[in-house]
């Protein structure tokens, strides 16, 4: 499912189940946001995953999130193990939005 989110740009934000085509886009975001990245392969792993999410922009990937769902104690707890958001497209709400989605999915699962 893509919900389509107003921006403070020119297009909308549209989060949907990350793609194989959109690695490669992730890993750059994952290089730009943290001093200790997660490689590649990391993000390789979660495809398929529901809690693999990317958001776009203007067609192009403004943002990811992954997270899942484990067994703790006899209960399943959902876990946000990476959020990240391109440089230029911070403050804009796309986080918030890839959150909130996020937070839903694994409510589901």
């Amino acid at each position: 499912m893509t919900v389509q989110l107003p921006t403070d740009r020119d297009g909308d934000v549209s989060i949907r189940p990350a793609e194989r085509a959109d690695l490669l886009a992730v890993a750059r975001i994952e290089n730009v946001s943290f001093p200790q990245p997660w490689p590649y392969e990391a993000f390789d792993r979660f495809l398929g995953e529901p809690g693999f999410l990317v958001a776009v922009v203007d067609g192009r990937v403004a943002g990811y999130v992954v997270a899942d769902v484990t067994s703790s104690v006899g209960r399943r707890v959902g876990h946000v193990k990476d959020i990240a958001v391109h440089p230029e497209r911070r403050g804009e709400g796309v986080g918030s939005a890839l959150l909130s989605r996020v937070l839903a999915v694994m409510a589901a699962h």
